[in-house]
């Protein structure tokens, strides 16, 4: 997305828009749909209304547009979503997953992957809208690295 006129617009960035070979990140999130390497059919009710479901079963991505993008930023976890998120629900996910990765009062750090599990519950828990899209958020860590606390609070870990 980008701004402009104090509006949102539609904007595509691609991961060869990224120059840099050097870049890497303990975290990429993309709070976009279809943004792993997975993707759950939707279940609507009726056409063009509220997605109430998915399907039990994934599908392999053909193409991974949105995921190359964390790729190439060379993420060590990577956070997205393997479906089609509505936006009443994705607009809050952001705020839950930075709290979740906050240290915690008893002191205790967390990865991106605990981050998520928490999140997944706090979906869960809210129910109604949220509900639907339990399980559905998803971290991925780069094979072959060790996933790193993350501490928003900037204690030392």
């Amino acid at each position: 997305m980008t701004v402009g006129n104090n509006r949102y617009a539609k904007d595509y960035f691609k991961a060869s828009d990224i120059s840099r070979d050097d870049l890497e990140y303990n975290l990429v999130f993309m709070n976009t749909c279809e943004s792993t390497d997975r993707w759950y059919r939707p279940i609507r009710f009726g056409e063009n209304t509220r997605i109430i479901g998915f399907s039990p079963e994934y599908e392999t991505q053909s193409t991974h547009a949105v995921r190359d993008i964390g790729t190439k930023l060379n993420a060590l976890s990577y956070v997205g979503w393997d479906c089609s998120v509505e936006r009443d629900v994705s607009a809050h996910v952001p705020s839950m997953l930075m709290e979740e990765l906050d240290t915690r009062t008893d002191g205790t750090l967390r990865a991106a992957s605990d981050a998520v599990r928490a999140v997944n519950e706090i979906l869960s828990e809210r129910g109604g809208r949220f509900a639907v899209f339990t399980g559905k958020l998803r971290c991925l860590i780069k094979e072959g690295a060790y996933e790193r606390v993350i501490d928003l609070n900037k204690k030392r870990n």
